[in-house]
């Protein structure tokens, strides 16, 4: 540079910038502020003191934005911070840090069961929303499917196997859906139940199985031997795999169809008892030696035998194992016989309908429940004998058990039809009992020689008062004495359904002939 200061042409201190080399006159020109081709010595200073100056310039700049992009971070960290603060404040539960278990977002930190409409957590155990608990595929539970499961079978059905005991074949089907068709006339147990797949409809009639045409190709293809394309040929079993059996009320798993459940729970029944007619003019006849017929007797035109019917209508607790009944025998007209009975008190009395009046009053307790026989058979743990179809057209399959109750003395001279010769009383009795498959509801009972014929029968809530409760008092105005010097008395109506009503019948006759009836 001292070189080409020299050889210039400016004068002292100065540099022609055209002496320069050419790669360094473009940077040189930049120092040239007066623009007269020359760089003076004061314009080099000048150039050196801004050179330092900018150098200060971008030290201060990068500290500048140094700063600025910490208090930017510092920001972006506080508006996080108050966003995480401001949702988590909002959240009404959270995880725990350690156990990941779900908690209220409250001081007393609950534990959230999570549920949905059809599920539910009950301490540690996955449930249905009724409580039962949800089974996965490896615990689902076999059983034989059938139309006479209940509706509470059928929500817990999630597929069904069906396998040829012919061929081999074997078809598996997830359940979309279900519903029963009620058919009292065709189907056998009551009701046809449609379950609905992916391959289409499949119809449960009792443990038989239809299904639609292009339902059978799937079977078909399977190798099962179809006929008609809706029913399968040969002997194969129907396998229901269902979340949960645990809570199926009165069913019988193992044999797919309702337990009897007469007595288990709480109902009200309308029945009468039958019991045939003897010799006539013998105890047990319906007609008495001057020709005139019990006001109980009936005569079937078809079978041309005749009993005595006598109507019952009863009211059961099963909470208080206590029932209400109430006793009509056609023979003591306007006369009703009401009773409570439970396992610590009896309570008796005839009423008039007509006047509400009521008479012969009557009541026993019990220091000890277990002196009292039941007041309801329970045949929930009858044992089964048979089965067949209904003869009055209905098309229902009737159910036969056999069982063995205690009945008190009186019950069973009563069951004996009041022959004390009859069997010996042991303080059992061996009743042969009939219900409805489809239902469950009873249909007949066979005591001996009688028949209890059950005309109603309706499962529903009973709640009665405690048996010590005042509702059963006898009434303070109940008459009693003795009617045959009291006529202002009812009949009495009498245990032996076939005594005939001859307090009545005499005061008919007195009334006939104009006479008073005394003593």
């Amino acid at each position: 540079f001292a070189a080409h200061k020299s050889k210039g042409r400016g004068g002292e201190g100065k540099v022609s910038i055209e002496a320069l080399p050419k790669e360094c006159r473009s940077p040189m020109r930049q120092f040239d502020f007066d623009g007269d081709g020359f760089v003076s010595d004061n314009e080099i200073a000048a150039a050196a003191q801004m050179y330092v100056a900018s150098k200060r310039t971008n030290v201060r700049l990068f500290r500048t934005v140094a700063a600025l992009a910490l208090v930017m971070l510092a920001l972006m960290g506080v508006m996080g911070g108050m966003m995480f603060a401001i949702v988590e404040s909002t959240k009404e539960t959270r995880a725990g840090a350690t156990d990941g278990v779900l908690r209220t977002n409250t001081v007393d930190e609950l534990v959230v069961r999570v549920g949905s409409v059809d599920t539910a957590v009950n301490g540690s155990t996955f449930t249905t929303a009724d409580g039962k608990t949800v089974g996965t595929k490896s615990v689902l539970e076999a059983v034989k499917l059938s139309s006479a499961l209940p509706d509470a079978a059928f929500k817990e059905l999630k597929q069904f196997e069906v396998k040829s005991a012919d061929t081999g074949a074997y078809l598996s089907l997830m359940v979309l859906g279900w519903y029963r068709v009620p058919d009292l006339v065709k189907a056998s147990t009551g009701s046809f139940v449609k379950i609905v797949t992916h391959a289409g409809f499949i119809t449960l009639d009792g443990a038989s199985m239809t299904f639609e045409e292009t339902t059978g190709h799937v079977f078909t293809e399977a190798g099962f031997k179809v006929v008609n394309g809706r029913k399968l040929l040969g002997i194969y079993e129907l396998i229901g795999l269902f979340n949960s059996v645990d809570e199926w009320s009165g069913v019988d798993v193992a044999a797919g169809e309702r337990k009897p459940s007469f007595g288990a729970v709480d109902f009200e029944m309308t029945y009468v008892v039958r019991r045939p007619c003897g010799k006539v003019a013998g105890s047990f006849a319906c007609v008495d030696s001057g020709g005139i017929k019990h006001g109980a007797m009936v005569t079937d035109n078809v079978t041309n035998t005749s009993y005595l019917e006598v109507s019952y209508n009863v009211v059961f607790d099963s909470l208080t194992k206590a029932i209400q009944e109430m006793m009509v025998n056609k023979e003591y007209p306007d006369n009703v016989l009401a009773t409570y009975k439970s396992p610590m008190r009896e309570v008796r009395m005839q009423l008039t309908p007509s006047s509400g009046q009521a008479s012969y009053c009557s009541e026993v307790n019990y220091a000890n429940p277990e002196d009292n026989v039941a007041t309801v058979w329970n045949v929930t743990d009858a044992r089964k004998v048979g089965e067949a179809l209904a003869t009055d057209g209905t098309g229902r399959m009737i159910r036969q058990f056999v069982l063995t109750t205690g009945v008190s003395k009186d019950q069973h001279l009563l069951l004996n039809g009041m022959d004390t010769d009859k069997s010996p009383y042991t303080g059992f009795y061996n009743v042969t009992y009939f219900d409805d498959r489809a239902t469950g509801f009873p249909v007949k009972f066979l005591l001996g020689d009688q028949t209890v014929v059950v005309t109603k029968y309706v499962e529903e809530e009973v709640v009665f008062a405690p048996s010590d409760d005042e509702e059963w008092d006898l009434p303070a105005d109940c008459k009693k004495g003795n009617m045959w010097t009291d006529f202002t008395l009812p009949t009495l109506l009498q245990d032996n359904p076939f005594l005939f009503n001859l307090r009545d019948r005499m005061v008919a006759q007195c009334t006939k002939d104009g006479a008073a009836c005394g003593a």
